[in-house]
């Protein structure tokens, strides 16, 4: 476990008047899926006609990952964000270095076409 608590020792970043959700090289908002068994979004899909999901995630937590585990049981609560926190993005998640996200809110964060 990380231990996570609303003190956390994560930098809340700042916000920037857009989201953190978005493509490392082009700039663009990221397409994301949903993982309904884990509640989580993450950057591969799980199936080929898998809906996407743009998120709205403007002042994340941003955890590499590269080297490190990560299991369902290691992710916070919603009741763990700290207050000014809307989301966590893990970088560098597993074999094939996806990104995942835990959005505070995946109701009022996401939007899919």
């Amino acid at each position: 476990m990380f231990g996570w608590s609303k003190k956390s020792k994560y930098e809340v970043l700042p916000e920037r008047g857009y989201s953190y959700a978005m493509n490392d090289e082009t700039r663009e908002p990221m397409a994301t899926y949903y993982y309904p068994e884990e509640g989580v979004f993450g950057s591969v899909p799980i199936t080929k006609d898998a809906p996407v999901f743009f998120l709205n995630i403007r002042r994340p937590v941003i955890l590499d990952m590269d080297g490190n585990k990560i299991g369902l049981n290691d992710l916070p609560s919603i009741n763990d964000f700290p207050d000014e926190c809307d989301g966590f993005i893990f970088k560098n998640v597993g074999k094939y270095k996806s990104t995942i996200f835990l959005v505070r809110n995946p109701k009022l964060q996401s939007m899919s076409f």
